[in-house]
């Protein structure tokens, strides 16, 4: 929704970031736990990359500009925008913690 729909970037927080996982490397994982003989036991199972891309570095990429902006107006905006589209775009209020988190 951001990416498509707004000319900046809001940033509550100037570490934040995000971490994304390759659609075949899910695909891959779920086939090696599902059809492959373990032995072991996994209490965890990460996927994701120790690395991640702040907002900052995600703004460049897409060629908009990144604004800092107070933590409550994101919560504000994500309040807004969740009543005002009755959840059809998914920005509940506490979401905005999980959009802060580094």
């Amino acid at each position: 929704m951001i990416t498509r729909n707004l000319p900046i970037i809001p940033v509550s927080r100037g570490d934040s970031g995000r971490q994304f996982v390759h659609e075949e490397d899910v695909v891959s994982a779920v086939s090696f736990l599902t059809f492959s003989d373990i032995r072991e036991t996994y209490e965890s199972f990460n996927l994701a990359l120790e690395d991640y891309l702040t907002f900052r570095e995600i703004a460049s990429l897409l060629k908009k500009t990144c604004i800092p902006v107070p933590h409550m107006w994101v919560k504000l905006l994500f309040a807004f925008v969740w009543h005002v589209t009755r959840g059809r775009i998914p920005t509940h209020p506490e979401a905005a913690r999980f959009y802060a988190y580094p």
